[in-house]
């Protein structure tokens, strides 16, 4: 005669191995695809590092050469004249009456704000 409780405690044991067997491959496929997916990170974070070096190599150059052009351009100005202000006015209309109101006033290169609303003339 067959023993059932034996019987039974075989059959629990090869279930046992069979499910040990599964999360052992699930845990396989798992470091697999957590390998897989790291090195693909890697690699895309390797090739965005090397886009911004050559893009901030490029705009280093760049600003060098800016940086140059402007010592350059401040050394040949003569420092006594970087609060001159050039203005040009230009009256609408010459006329015999009284001295009149200049319309347009025409400024260029004014570091001050402070220019008058009109500017009377006198005709010479």
């Amino acid at each position: 005669m067959i023993n059932q409780t034996r019987e039974n405690i075989k059959r629990k044991r090869i279930l046992k191995k069979r499910r040990r067997r599964l999360k052992l491959f699930r845990l396989l496929v798992f470091l697999l695809l957590a390998s897989i997916v790291g090195t693909v990170l890697a690699w895309v974070g390797f090739h965005i590092y090397i886009w911004g070096r050559q893009t901030y190599d490029t705009y280093s150059a760049l600003y060098q050469g800016y940086e140059q052009r402007q010592a350059l351009k401040k050394s040949t100005l003569d420092p006594r004249f970087d609060d001159y202000t050039n203005v040009l006015l230009m009256p609408a209309a010459f006329s015999s009456s009284p001295p009149r109101m200049i319309p347009r006033i025409m400024a260029t290169g004014c570091r001050f704000r402070d220019l008058p609303m009109s500017v009377g003339y006198t005709r010479l």
